[in-house]
């Protein structure tokens, strides 16, 4: 495929996915994955004083992570190449 100058990389090589990602959706996952991410370091900081035993923290911080990695790779990388 031959460019001409005056075309972007994104209008020759991909063209349907740059144009198939609305910006609204671009900002609910990311909204989605600073809030995990958000409760992940919060529930860090505050409830050890609130919980007598550590080990439900601990859970909740592993279920937290989880969550947070699933939702990074899966659902944001298949909208960032275009597969939803």
């Amino acid at each position: 495929m031959v460019k001409s100058s005056n075309q972007s990389i994104t209008e020759t090589d991909t063209p349907g996915v740059v144009l198939a990602m609305g910006k609204y959706q671009i900002i609910r996952i990311l909204k989605n994955v600073v809030c995990f991410k958000a409760a992940i370091t919060l529930s860090c900081i505050f409830l050890p004083a609130v919980l007598d035993k550590l080990n439900p923290l601990y859970e909740l911080i592993i279920l937290l992570s989880l969550l947070d990695y699933w939702m990074t790779k899966n659902v944001s990388g298949r909208v960032l190449v275009g597969l939803r």
